[in-house]
Formats: C-alpha cells, structure tokens, sequence
C-alpha cells in the first residue's frame, strides 16, 4: 500500500528574499506539512522540508522522501543525506541542487510504504 503527500515547497534565497508565494500547509492521513524551503550548505542549494505525524504509522513502515529535480523534473531526486524523526516531527533534508530558479515552485512528496 502506497500514501503520498504533495508539498509545493517555498522558495527561499540568500538573505531570506521571497520570489515565490509560500504555499499552504499539506495535509495527508498520516502527516501534515509544517515548513519547506531551500537552504544553502556549503554555498549549494538544498531542500529542507518538516512534517508533523498526526496518525500513528503503519506496521514496518518504510519512508521515501521525493523532491523535484530543478533541471530535470520528470526525474525527481530520492537522495535523503538527513532524515530526523523526533516524537512526532520529521525533518529532511536532500542531496545538494546544482541550480534552482527564482519565481519557481517546486514539489516535494512523502511516500509510506506499509510492512507486509
């Protein structure tokens, strides 16, 4: 069984300059979006995303993490190098982008996989 959460993710550059409009919060059975944006690491861009768990997870559960690719967006990027889970909170983190574009939105998904 699959569930999945779409997030269009705020874009957010250098000195906290806003180009894109900040989306609202994504809610899903399982989670509810509670921020998203980019940060820079190491003077690359990546995504930061936070969710809140409002339902108990599935048995065996297993989480994929999906962010758009800015240069290539039929083929999203899965890499995940931070992925905290505290109580009730989860925050992630992807690989670093090679570029993103001001003015743009981009989409990050949350996919459960139950246990068999």
């Amino acid at each position: 069984m699959k569930i999945s959460l779409s997030v269009s993710l705020l874009t957010i550059l250098l000195a906290g300059q806003v180009f894109a409009s900040p989306p609202g919060a994504a809610e899903s059975e399982y989670f509810i979006s509670t921020g998203g944006g980019f940060m820079l690491v190491k003077g690359a861009p990546i995504y930061a995303m936070n969710f809140q768990i409002i339902k108990e997870l599935p048995d065996g559960y297993r989480l994929e993490f999906q962010f758009q690719n800015p240069e290539e967006s039929e083929q999203p990027l899965t890499e995940t190098p931070i992925l905290n889970i505290e109580g009730d909170s989860i925050a992630v983190q992807s690989a670093p982008l090679n570029c993103i574009r001001n003015g743009e939105r981009y989409l990050g998904r949350v996919k459960i996989y139950a246990g068999e």
